[in-house]
């Protein structure tokens, strides 16, 4: 195998940043992966196995970022079998390009990427503009404005099965990977009106959403309406003791800080999020992964089946509030 990093902070002779790395490593392995649990003989899907993986990140003088990913792997247990931290924990390897230019308050990107691994749900983008403007003042910084709008053509492909038995035997599709591709548009606008009430803040608050799917999870053209009204406040408790001091836990003075908030909200939609593909993942690769095998270990179901819906991990995002803001990830 190989490893290179790089790093540099001049780029003809004008400050810039430059860093990154590139790593590859094969090996020709006829033995078995142990991944525990049931899995402790499987059979890999190649017999040369390994990776090619890069990341680089440039910052030019003219403000703008530039980051270039590449993220190939032989098969579907290579990561798990010789790096499962990085399986774990880090994020997903992906081959894909980003041009981004912060503008303030705002941000604007340009992004592109491919799917090398077949083993892998991914989106691919051919490509996507986002747009953000977030917490811009406006009526004499009596209201501020929050927006994300995007468009791009997505390609949502769905991992193929394995050709292992082991894995074969607890392997079903998640209820949202179907085959769906097109243009997807929207914007989202939200406006605040912050209120100081003595210790208290409240924000009032108006966000609205339209989007367009050129298909839906059975291929029609969609197009959602979202509304929500709200208020959101907040109440910092804090106390502060200077003369606690120890050299040892590096103490010159402690404070302890408790802030409670709350958000009363009411939002509705046109169109029910479980028809709509799921172009941005909530998981990670590796996560995605051991949900198809819940559905057998977890909750005892079978080939076909769907988990509850208080289980589905779009249930559990919305749930959790990930529509009630602007710059959510999915």
């Amino acid at each position: 195998g190989s490893d290179f990093e790089y790093k540099s902070d001049s780029f003809f002779g004008r400050p810039a940043l430059s860093s990154g790395f590139l790593h590859s490593w094969f090996i020709n392995d006829e033995g078995l992966d142990n991944l525990g649990e049931d899995r402790r003989a499987v059979e890999p899907e190649e017999s040369f196995r390994g990776r090619a993986y890069g990341r680089h990140r440039h910052i030019t003088p003219f403000g703008m970022e530039l980051t270039a990913e590449l993220g190939w792997i032989s098969d579907r247990n290579f990561l798990e079998q010789y790096y499962e931290q990085e399986w774990d924990q880090d994020k997903d390897q992906e081959t894909r390009l980003d041009l981004k230019q912060y503008t303030g308050s705002g941000s604007w990107s340009v992004s592109g990427n491919l799917r090398l691994n077949d083993f892998f749900t991914q989106t691919e983008w051919w490509p996507r503009v986002d747009h953000y403007e977030l917490g811009r003042a406006l009526w004499g910084n009596r209201l501020t404005w929050y927006e994300h709008s995007h468009i791009g053509y997505g390609r949502l492909r769905t991992a193929e099965a394995p050709t292992n038995s082991v894995d074969m035997m607890k392997w079903d599709p998640l209820a949202w990977e179907r085959e769906v591709e097109g243009i997807r548009a929207a914007s989202r606008q939200e406006i605040d009106m912050p209120l100081q009430l003595g210790a208290m803040k409240l924000v009032p608050y108006l966000l609205g959403e339209a989007a367009h799917w050129q298909q839906d999870l059975d291929q029609n053209e969609v197009t959602r309406l979202l509304g929500q009204a709200g208020v959101r406040a907040s109440l910092p408790w804090w106390r502060v003791d200077p003369t606690v001091r120890n050299e040892l836990f590096n103490l010159n003075g402690l404070a302890h800080k408790l802030v409670l908030e709350s958000d009363f909200l009411y939002a509705d939609a046109t169109e029910d999020y479980e028809n709509l593909p799921l172009y941005d993942a909530l998981d990670d690769d590796a996560v995605e992964f051991f949900r198809r095998r819940l559905l057998f270990d977890t909750f005892g179901l079978g080939f076909g089946d769907d988990v509850a819906l208080r289980h589905d991990e779009r249930n559990f995002a919305l749930r959790s509030g990930m529509q009630r803001y602007v710059a959510a990830p999915s």
